[in-house]
């Protein structure tokens, strides 16, 4: 299974909002871990410390994750669905998208683009 740099800033922008609700623009969960793991992978999210109440995020925003979430002005993108924003939003997603390729990258000694999908 694959990623899509799309799904991954959906985690992101899910965590930073204030219920920090992951899932909010995700229609389906289907490969919602992948996008998970290259979100944390990446440091930009991490898992809530044992035990989580009931009404408390499961995921959370690093210091990484407000910082990317902050350099792109990603929390101007619309509620909704991940798939949609590219429509619409793409000047706001691509330069975040394209970061997150570098980083990638840069953590895997390879060159990826927006275009390649994440592992």
């Amino acid at each position: 299974m694959t990623a899509s740099w799309t799904h991954v800033l959906a985690v992101v922008v899910g965590a930073a909002r204030p219920d920090g609700d992951v899932y909010a623009h995700f229609g389906s969960l289907r490969g919602f871990d992948d996008y998970l793991a290259v979100a944390e992978r990446l440091g930009l999210v991490q898992a809530a410390p044992e035990p989580v109440a009931d009404d408390a995020p499961e995921v959370l925003l690093t210091d990484a994750g407000r910082a990317l979430i902050d350099q792109f002005q990603l929390t101007d993108l619309p509620e909704g669905r991940a798939n949609y924003w590219k429509l619409r939003h793409g000047a706001l997603t691509e330069p975040a998208a394209t970061e997150l390729a570098r980083r990638w990258g840069a953590l895997h000694g390879e060159r990826s683009t927006p275009q390649n999908d994440a592992p």
